[in-house]
């Protein structure tokens, strides 16, 4: 914790770039070291929500290149349920990508969109992990993995939702691309390093999602100190203290590397009984198919013309599979696209009305706060058809207000052509902050 204030304060009085580069050892799965690129505040209707950082691998400068890398989020919010979460990053991709990649990726969004359960707290630590060794994104929750999708295309939507051409947040691109005030980097990383989960935390989650053998590669002392990558010298840090933080460093790495190797012959010992388990089932598989095909034979010599008539009925059959399993393939594609669809234009509904607020002038001369949630069913040409209050703010004047915005706004954008239906219903939040 010394560590960490003193780096602290000589990010304050050293900093002379807007953004930098910082060293931030965090080791990945498969060992790879990473270094903080930047971090910013999230924020969603005048609520902070999470504070994000991306890490890259040291000396590693593009954030598009196939490296290794991690995003990770430590909740601000009290409280955000797992429908909300997931709601805000649907909605970040479906504004940071393009409908053809969301297309492509229809598949991995709909595995994403899955994936939480649980609602999160303050100070719990949510992370993207693009591994390259394998390939794949990885996500967690408190260090315990709750899923993973192959390829890095995936990661890059992710990412985009961040930094790219149409990210979600622009306060959360500037203070990851630092192009933010030194100060005000320097409080963003005073209050990440702040939000920590706790062991029973941990324990709570990997209860709930069941932890996966994810190895937590963590040094508990040394992890989570933020020091500029520049060549700012702690004069007051003896040689002996820079001697014991290199044998504690180099005690990590040997046992990271012995887990590593535990991990590959256990990989290794798993897979040759896998091997001689299905070498098993093709021999009885094969024994089976020999049996059949005797008695096939057999039967074939009884009654020609009653097998005749079999394989007959049974070519009729594979054709009516075949046109089952296209119908299918077809409803599937289908639905993938209208939950896309939906999203966008739910996205689209959100901004429409979210120009139609006004604080009521009672409520501000009474300084009342408060967050409103309604639900809204409206026909295919944006007339509203019902209206209700999911979730008051406990004030009747801004539950008032929420409807009034509704009024104002209406009718409302009408539904795209390809989205199905006669009507949508669709919930929108409403944050009302001083």
């Amino acid at each position: 914790m010394k560590n960490l204030l003193f780096y602290l304060l000589a990010l304050s009085v050293f900093s002379g770039t807007v953004h930098a580069q910082y060293s931030m050892p965090q080791p990945l799965v498969g060992g790879t070291s990473v270094s903080l690129y930047g971090m910013g505040e999230y924020e969603n209707l005048g609520e902070k929500i999470y504070i994000g950082a991306l890490f890259l691998p040291q000396l590693e400068s593009s954030i598009r290149s196939g490296a290794s890398k991690r995003m990770e989020m430590r909740i601000v919010a009290d409280n955000l349920s797992a429908r909300r979460f997931t709601q805000l990053w649907m909605d970040a991709i479906t504004l940071g990508s393009s409908r053809e990649e969301r297309v492509v990726q229809a598949a991995q969004i709909q595995n994403f969109g899955g994936m939480f359960r649980e609602s999160l707290i303050r100070g719990d630590q949510v992370s993207f992990e693009y591994l390259e060794f394998g390939s794949k994104t990885v996500v967690l929750i408190n260090q315990v993995q709750i899923g993973a999708i192959p390829g890095i295309e995936f990661f890059n939507i992710l990412l985009d939702a961040w930094v790219g051409d149409t990210p979600h947040s622009g306060q959360l691109k500037a203070g990851i691309l630092g192009q933010v005030e030194a100060d005000k980097s320097v409080l963003i990383k005073q209050k990440f390093a702040g939000l920590e989960y706790t062991e029973e935390r941990h324990e709570h989650i990997a209860g709930i999602y069941g932890d996966s053998d994810y190895q937590r590669i963590r040094d508990k002392e040394d992890a989570q100190t933020v020091e500029p990558s520049g060549k700012v010298q702690d004069a007051q840090i003896s040689d002996e203290a820079a001697a014991a933080k290199a044998a504690r460093l180099e005690e990590a790495k040997k046992a990271r590397l012995a887990a590593e190797r535990i991990a590959r012959l256990e990989a290794e010992k798993n897979a040759r009984l896998e091997e001689e388990r299905l070498a098993r089932l093709d021999a009885e598989k094969n024994a089976r198919l020999e049996e059949e095909r005797l008695a096939q034979l057999e039967q074939e010599q009884i009654a020609l013309l009653e097998e005749e008539t079999r394989i007959a009925l049974g070519k009729a059959e594979v054709a009516r599979q075949e046109e089952k399993a296209r119908q299918a393939a077809e409803q599937a594609e289908f639905e993938s696209e209208q939950i896309l669809l939906a999203a966008e234009y739910r996205t689209g509904l959100i901004k429409w009305l979210s120009t139609y607020v006004e604080y009521p002038q009672r409520a501000l001369e009474k300084e009342l706060e408060g967050k409103v949630e309604l639900s809204v069913s409206i026909n295919r040409s944006g007339e509203v058809l019902g209206k209700e209050i999911v979730s008051s703010s406990g004030s009747a004047l801004l539950d008032q207000a929420a409807l009034k915005m509704l009024e104002r706004g209406s009718p409302l954008p009408t539904m795209p052509e390809s989205l199905a239906g006669e009507t949508y219903t669709f919930t929108m939040p409403l944050n009302f902050s001083l």
